[in-house]
């Protein structure tokens, strides 16, 4: 009877009833600790991805405003384009002096590189102009001095170059080209697909749909 007693008693001090033990305190912080920190990280790397380093400069590096090239003088028109976002891009036209209005001048589009702006262009300005193109470069929407809070990475810069291209030809530019490093590489890659999707013929107008109904 004395061992039976201490048995209950024991189950009663110990709480032995089948139920599983409460955690300890210090296993509920640890825990907590470990989500935090597993929050914090994913939390830095999607800001490493969309907001990285914002490359801001001073105006005055883009050059000078007026200078010659192979007898030709150029001309830097500083612009500012709006995207179908409403923000505001801000860009450069390099251009000759005299070209008549019809002249439709091809034109070179340069989109910089993630966490960089417009003058990384200038790495490119006067191969561009020696062939006798206009050259044009922006600040892409959340890059260097164009307005924006984040990048994507190519998809929404897309639609910053259909801005500048639309640009240009509202200024009579002819045949134009593209050239882009890295993030803006694939701005142009996503640009081009869905400008072929927009020329694509739709069903009702291919003739194979018809042949084959």
């Amino acid at each position: 009877e004395t061992a039976s007693s201490a048995v209950d008693a024991d189950r009663c001090a110990g709480g032995d009833d089948g139920a599983t033990p409460a955690p300890a305190a210090g296993d509920h912080k640890a825990s907590t600790s470990v989500g935090s920190y597993v929050e914090a990280l994913y939390d830095s790397l999607v800001h490493a991805i969309i907001r990285p380093p914002r490359s801001l400069y001073d105006a005055r590096r883009l050059g000078p405003t007026s200078f010659v090239v192979g007898g030709r003088r150029v001309t830097r028109e500083d612009v500012d384009l709006t995207n179908d976002r409403g923000e505001a891009l801000a860009a450069s036209h390099w251009v000759f002096d005299g070209d008549a209005p019809d002249a439709r001048r091809p034109a070179v589009v340069f989109v910089h590189a993630n966490s960089a702006a417009r003058v990384q262009a200038l790495h490119y300005l006067n191969l561009a102009l020696s062939l006798g193109c206009s050259f044009f470069a922006f600040d892409c929407a959340g890059s260097g001095l164009s307005d924006g809070d984040y990048v994507t990475l190519g998809w929404r810069e897309a639609d910053d170059l259909a801005a500048a291209t639309a640009y240009l030809k509202s200024r009579g530019a002819g045949a134009l080209a593209a050239w882009g490093c890295s993030m803006g590489a694939a701005s142009i890659i996503f640009y081009l697909s869905r400008r072929a999707a927009a020329l694509a013929p739709k069903p009702e107008d291919d003739d194979l749909s018809t042949r084959f109904a």
